[in-house]
């Protein structure tokens, strides 16, 4: 469906398209690219020709750079990375060879004569002959002094050579090799005092280190001795040994249990002492208190109790405790006993309810288990004998409880003097230890001083061994090759005056070729027309050869040969028109309009043969078409189908002939037509009348389509009394001919009516080579044809009168 495409499809353009629109203007202005391309390469070759005659002297400079290792171990140490440093090195030394101190220092010291007397070349008459306004001799001779790097193969030469060509061009040449003398003796000289007399001013420097360092080590070693000597710490030939450190330990350990056992006993006697206390004595039983007693006071308590009650024996008092004693671990391992099977018989029943149901057989399994369990208990509870108190003498607990609190009192007062004396031996340890510490942190910063002090003096004595080796040794050895007087001739040669010049000149073509196509208003291409209109474009019009359709048209008709759609269907020009009328069935928004009115900007576009055969294309579908001539002032219908004039549009439109009788039937079945009729000399106040808006809807009704051919809308004012009427307009554009101004001006006219554009039809297209016409077949309508396309009318009009 041909709509107006989104503005962002419409401006957007791939980089392919970029490249084919360059390729484009390069391709139409090709003659202006070759004239630039000609032009750049004479001006180029008549500058070389222009040159003033130059000579050139060439020498070769062999660098040879000596690794300091040659000297110092007898042999050379290459790495990867070494390749990389030579060249840093020639790229300084090309730098040192044209600087502005070398040069300088050559042209002052010159070259001497034959009897040896010098000569300053910095007033060189040949030189001063080629100096610029704002320009030296140093600055010349360095404009015409060339370096360069040849044979690098990317890797080491044998023995670290390189070589460095020298060039120096002049217009003198006997001059020319005397000058290049010059500077590479003072490059020599330069290399001399660079590379040999800082080896020896770095042997003055390194010995008067180590000198310092020599002294700085033997006075070091002096106060290492005297420390050392002057220690009461005892020492091994390995680490000095800290013996009060471990005695510190000892007592920290002892201190901590003595301080753990006080702890203990004051929490023991103040436990006891609360129970004795009097709001206490009915809370506790004497029981109950005797349970506090330890059992490492339990004999003191029985010696103690013995030996106050005079009245029973001892072996008795042995007996009787022996046999409770007996007693009392049979009953606890007993109740141990029971108790861990009660309580192991409990949690498997739990586990087996929480994994199984009530009554699942492991779960009633368990339950039996716990109450035979129970039972067993209670029946044994029943057969455990009482303990015996045969011959037991009563004894008094307070009596027992209070010996023992005195016992307790005793056994912290000792605690305490064992305590105060343990302090006193730790602080005595921890003072020698820090003694000891403090020595031999002083002893580990002397020896490493020491050490630091005797490495820097071994290594400074090294490094002055090395540098005196290196002593007049020449780091770098340059040595100047070749024959420095064989002058040959510097004339440039005429290539590159042709190939610069013809490339300028092509640059200059390309730029003015550019500028001239963009002041071109015209057309070059479709998309051009569509991203400039912002509307569709339905069809590529080609030009026709009247010549060619005039052989193949039928002979007997009367129809125009340039209607292809009716003598040639099958062309493919032909095809083209029926492409156009699809476009027109789909119509805008989807709906296909009725009635259609084509124009122009411009006469002698095409518009009335693109007019007629889209009738023709409609009429061949089988459909009614009327087609209209509206251009009342250059009509071209009846010509194009061989109609008569007596009655027509002007008739109708004045009531002097009614629509029946003006339409005329063709030789294409089912197109008619109504032709303009007698010119009359008011076209455009006929077509602004109601009349018109009448006819149109009477035909309306009676064809299926409307087609109307409009006069140019840039030329007279008919077309837009028209535009606002039909339901659609297409407009008609030639390329090349029609400018981007005037085709923008005639869709500005449009949308100023509230016309509703279809599309545009493109003539002109050249369907053989795929080219479009050159703007020598066309011009841009003017003054001169409006006058033509009015005058054409006056007559017409004038005759129609008579």
């Amino acid at each position: 469906m041909p709509t107006t495409p989104p503005p962002e499809q419409q401006t957007s353009q791939s980089p392919l398209q970029g490249v084919l629109d360059v390729l484009s203007i390069i391709r139409r202005r090709k003659g202006i690219i070759l004239f630039g391309i000609i032009v750049g390469a004479a001006l180029g070759t008549l500058a070389i020709l222009k040159l003033p005659e130059k000579w050139e002297s060439q020498a070769q400079i062999h660098i040879i750079r000596h690794d300091p290792n040659l000297a110092t171990e007898g042999s050379e140490n290459s790495s990867p990375n070494d390749f990389r440093r030579m060249e840093d090195e020639l790229a300084n030394q090309m730098k040192i060879m044209s600087s502005h101190k070398i040069v300088k220092a050559a042209l002052e010291a010159g070259l001497k004569n034959e009897d040896g007397t010098p000569i300053n070349m910095m007033n060189l008459p040949s030189i001063m002959e080629e100096l610029a306004d704002d320009q030296n001799p140093i600055d010349y001779v360095i404009d015409n002094l060339y370096l360069s790097l040849q044979g690098e193969e990317g890797n080491i030469a044998v023995n670290g050579g390189h070589w460095i060509y020298v060039t120096f061009e002049h217009t003198n040449e006997a001059d020319t090799p005397r000058v290049l003398k010059a500077i590479l003796a003072a490059y020599q000289e330069h290399i001399t005092e660079t590379y040999q007399n800082p080896v020896n001013e770095a042997a003055q420097v390194i010995g008067g280190v180590a000198n310092k360092a020599r002294e700085e080590w033997e006075g070091i070693r002096e106060k290492y001795k005297t420390f050392m000597e002057s220690s009461q710490i005892y020492t091994t030939t390995g680490d000095t040994v800290n013996v009060y450190l471990n005695s510190l330990n000892d007592y920290e350990t002892q201190l901590r249990l003595l301080q753990f056992e006080r702890y203990a006993a004051e929490s023991r006697l103040e436990i006891i002492k609360e129970s004795l206390e009097p709001e206490n004595m009915e809370r506790f039983t004497d029981y109950q208190r005797l349970a506090l007693v330890d059992s490492k006071h339990v004999e003191r308590l029985g010696l103690l109790l013995s030996v106050e009650n005079l009245e029973i024996s001892v072996a008795t008092n042995a007996a009787t405790s022996e046999a409770f004693q007996a007693q009392q671990y049979t009953r606890a391992e007993t109740a141990n006993t029971e108790f861990d099977k009660l309580l192991s018989a409990r949690l498997d029943l739990k586990a087996k309810k929480t994994e199984y149901a009530d009554n699942h057989p492991k779960v009633i399994e368990a339950e039996e288990n716990l109450q035979d369990l129970e039972k067993f208990l209670v029946e044994k509870k029943d057969d455990v004998p009482p303990p015996s108190t045969e011959a037991l003498t009563p004894i008094d607990t307070s009596d027992l409880i209070r010996a023992y609190v005195s016992l307790l009192e005793k056994d912290l007062e000792d605690l305490l003097r064992q305590e105060t004396t343990l302090v006193t031996f730790r602080d005595m340890a921890e003072a020698k230890a820090k003694e000891v510490a403090t020595f031999k942190l002083n002893e580990e910063l002397l020896r490493d001083e020491k050490e630091l002090k005797k490495e820097l003096f071994t290594n400074s004595n090294r490094r002055l061994e090395d540098i005196s080796l290196l002593e007049d040794y020449e780091l770098l050895k340059v040595q100047s090759m070749g024959n420095i007087d064989d002058v040959k001739s510097a004339k440039v040669s005429i290539l590159y005056g042709i190939i610069p010049g013809g490339f300028v000149g092509m640059m200059f073509g390309l730029l003015l070729a550019f500028v001239i196509d963009l002041a071109d208003s015209t057309f070059r291409s479709p998309e051009q027309i569509r991203n400039t209109l912002n509307t569709a474009v339905l069809a590529h019009v080609p030009r026709l050869n009247v010549r060619r359709l005039t052989k193949l048209a039928d002979k007997k008709s009367k129809l125009s040969p340039v209607l292809v759609t009716y003598h040639i269907p099958q062309s493919p020009e032909a095809e083209i028109f029926r492409s156009l009328r699809t476009n027109l069935y789909f119509g805008t928004h989807g709906q296909s309009p009725k009635v259609v009115q084509i124009t122009s900007p411009n006469p002698k576009d095409g518009k009335s043969v693109t007019t007629a055969n889209l009738a023709i294309s409609l009429a061949q579908t089988g459909k009614s078409v009327l087609l209209i001539d509206c251009d009342m002032r250059l009509p071209m219908v009846d010509k194009l189908f061989g109609l008569s004039t007596t009655v027509g549009l002007s008739d109708v439109l004045r009531g002097e002939a009614e629509i029946q009788d003006a339409v005329q039937e063709t030789e294409v079945k089912g197109l008619t037509a109504l032709v303009c009729g007698p010119v009359p000399d008011n076209p455009a106040e006929l077509l602004n009348q109601e009349s018109f808006t009448s006819l149109l809807a009477v035909v309306r009704e009676q064809y299926d389509y409307v087609i109307i051919d409009s006069p140019p809308l840039l030329v007279v004012s008919d077309a837009t009394a028209i535009a606002p009427r039909v339901d659609s307009v297409i407009l008609n554009l030639r390329f090349k001919k029609n400018g981007r101004p005037e085709a923008t001006r005639a869709m500005e006219i449009l949308q100023s009516v509230d016309a509703d554009v279809l599309g545009v039809t493109m003539t002109g297209y050249d369907s053989q080579g795929g080219q479009y016409y050159s703007a020598s077949k066309y011009t841009s309508f003017g003054a001169k044809e409006s006058r033509s396309y009015y005058t054409s009318y006056t007559k017409t009009a004038r005759k129609e009168k008579v």
